[in-house]
């Protein structure tokens, strides 16, 4: 009769493990839920989104890249104060595409979602470059393109920068690899072939 009953206690014992098993395996399969994403403020380089809150989500890690680009975590900022957030130095006119992971209390991944974006238009009126000639040398240009960004041309010294203008103001900021430079806003006149800003005046490269 012990026999008998050592046994029926070792099948109950081995039904239970292979039931919890069971259910943390299922938990594993279980698809997060999907969180929606829609934008507040598009500009030529910067884009500001909210998402909502599902699955008793608590904090986000928030990601951006270019739509030919693939997603890496180390890349990824960690959002515990709010559903928003908003990139910034972004290029204009191109597609990017946001990845929100949603994490409860326990830190458990429990919701996410994606969503595109592109980037507003600088203005086309700016695109292409221009020059600024001393005793009929060209010692000044600068280079405006489509996406934002530029380059400078200094006699022989060339310098990266983006740039964004409205209809009074020319906005010029550097680029560093090594830290961030603030623009500097210039106001500006212009006609189809002639700009002027900083008291400089510069003539459209045929």
């Amino acid at each position: 009769m012990k026999i008998k009953l050592s046994a029926l206690a070792l099948c109950a014992s081995l039904f239970f493990v292979s039931s919890c098993s069971s259910d943390d395996d299922d938990d594993k399969n279980v698809a997060p839920a999907t969180l929606q994403i829609k934008s507040t403020d598009i500009t030529t380089d910067a884009l500001e989104f909210e998402w909502t809150s599902e699955n008793g989500s608590i904090s986000y890690e928030v990601e951006c890249v270019k739509t030919d680009e693939e997603f890496n975590n180390d890349n990824a900022t960690l959002v515990d104060d709010g559903t928003s957030y908003r990139y910034q130095d972004l290029l204009a006119a191109t597609e990017y595409k946001i990845l929100v992971i949603g994490y409860n209390a326990a830190d458990k991944k429990c919701c996410e979602g994606t969503c595109k974006f592109t980037t507003a238009k600088v203005s086309a009126e700016f695109i292409g470059t221009w020059e600024y000639y001393h005793n009929e040398e060209v010692v000044l240009s600068y280079t405006f393109n489509e996406d934002g960004t530029g380059v400078h041309l200094n006699k022989t010294v060339k310098t990266n920068f983006k740039w964004k203008a409205d209809d009074k103001t020319l906005t010029i900021r550097q680029i560093d690899p090594n830290k961030y430079i603030p623009g500097k806003t210039y106001d500006y006149t212009k006609t189809e072939d002639c700009l002027k800003f900083n008291k400089t005046t510069f003539l459209r490269k045929k």
